[in-house]
């Protein structure tokens, strides 16, 4: 048998790292075989006795040996491959159960693996960061071949450190199917990580995983009612805060309903032609809706706007100092100059109801003189068969006023 020094000075440049490894592990490399794509070393441990498992004695008594195949993290641009022999030892304890046991290496390979621990530690990382599918793929750049599924499985069985202080924590939805089935996300915000997934929205489920966690101060949240609920029911002593997002949401609505009555100096203008412009605004109706008013509203202020846009396009012939002076998009600016009047929003699709089969019964009873929506609501199941299906909004009353 070849001396470990010329084996080592064998060995290539990348494949001498693994050799020092070894050696600062326990374990003396044998025998060496190289090939361009992989690199084969056999290993055995430098250690004269092992630990047993169960009761902790050591012992020398050597009871047999056999070969586990491992890979290892790829040196050289080559996959690395290692035969590790293992000794099997007969334990010395009489009161111990375990008769026969194998020598074990915790630093270096887990029981029963086929890949050392510092190769699943990359490809959990990788799988982590890149998920079953690209993982693979890297991996097999990286000379370490393995399956999208395993990469599932080393994330799968990751060590989740449990959390032991939240104080303040933030919760939102997060869409296992967008517009079908959602989640529930809570993260620490003082550390800024995610602590838990949580499969559903419901207050319960909410309310039991914040009740173990007795220390939280402060809960934000959107403005849902669910996670309200649940974050009364499961922390009721924790304030509970509109998230940055809403916060900011809440803010821009309020200052839009302010400056819409506020009066605004329109910009100096030399006068132009009159270009007679048909109105498609509806014309107020003597009792208007709020939603009425804001839709007219609206509709005058893009009609506004559309005629400064092309004012200063003859003025200026540029799509860029229209867009700047007014401070919108130049591709508005553009859309404004090519329409011949003031575009209308694209009009919404009828939404369905549930209580559409029932719309001619509630038009009739509307007529009759039934205006109370609970009422409209209750209807004998002999009748038209509403049982169970709902009261009437405030908007599909709207319509039946209309009607």
């Amino acid at each position: 048998m070849a001396s470990r020094e010329p084996l080592r000075s064998y060995l290539p440049w990348g494949c001498a790292a693994v050799w020092k490894r070894l050696r600062h592990l326990g374990l003396n490399i044998q025998r060496q075989e190289s090939s361009p794509s992989d690199i084969t070393l056999t290993v055995e441990s430098s250690r004269s006795g092992a630990q047993c498992p169960l009761c902790g004695r050591v012992s020398r008594r050597k009871h047999s040996r056999y070969t586990r195949f491992l890979m290892d993290l790829p040196a050289d641009g080559r996959t690395v491959n290692i035969h590790l022999t293992v000794r099997r030892f007969r334990c010395n304890n009489p009161t111990c159960r375990r008769r026969v046991f194998a020598e074990r290496f915790p630093q270096f390979v887990r029981p029963h693996a086929r890949r050392t621990k510092r190769l699943d530690d990359l490809l959990t990382r990788i799988g982590v960061l890149l998920g079953g599918e690209a993982g693979a793929r890297l991996a097999q750049d990286l000379h370490a071949p393995v399956s999208p599924d395993t990469i599932l499985r080393l994330i799968y069985c990751m060590e989740i450190t449990p959390v032991a202080n939240l104080r303040v924590v933030g919760i939102d939805d997060w869409a296992w199917r967008k517009g079908v089935r959602y989640g529930t996300i809570v993260c620490d915000l003082e550390t800024r990580r995610p602590v838990d997934l949580l499969p559903e929205t419901r207050t319960e489920v909410l309310a039991q995983w914040l009740a173990r966690y007795p220390g939280i101060e402060v809960v934000t949240r959107d403005r849902a009612g669910v996670y309200a609920d649940g974050a009364a029911l499961g922390a009721p002593h924790a304030m509970q805060v509109a998230d940055r997002w809403h916060l900011l949401r809440n803010l821009g609505d309020v200052a839009e309903r302010v400056l819409v009555g506020v009066s605004i100096p329109p910009i100096p203008l030399e006068p132009a032609q009159p270009v007679e412009i048909v109105s498609a605004s509806p014309q107020p109706s003597a009792r208007e809706t709020r939603r009425e008013v804001e839709r007219r509203q609206r509709h005058q202020r893009r009609q506004a706007l559309y005629e400064q846009v092309h004012e200063l396009y003859r003025k200026t012939h540029s799509i860029c100092a229209v867009a700047t002076q007014l401070g919108i998009d130049r591709r508005t600016v553009r859309r404004y100059l090519d329409a011949p009047e003031c575009p209308l929003p694209k009009p919404r699709g009828k939404r369905t109801s549930i209580l559409d089969p029932y719309r001619s019964y509630i038009l009739a009873r509307w007529q009759e003189g039934c205006h109370n929506a609970a009422a409209l609501g209750r209807v004998p199941a002999s009748g038209v068969g509403m049982i169970g299906v709902g009261s009437p909004s405030s908007n599909q009353l709207a319509v039946c006023r209309k009607d």
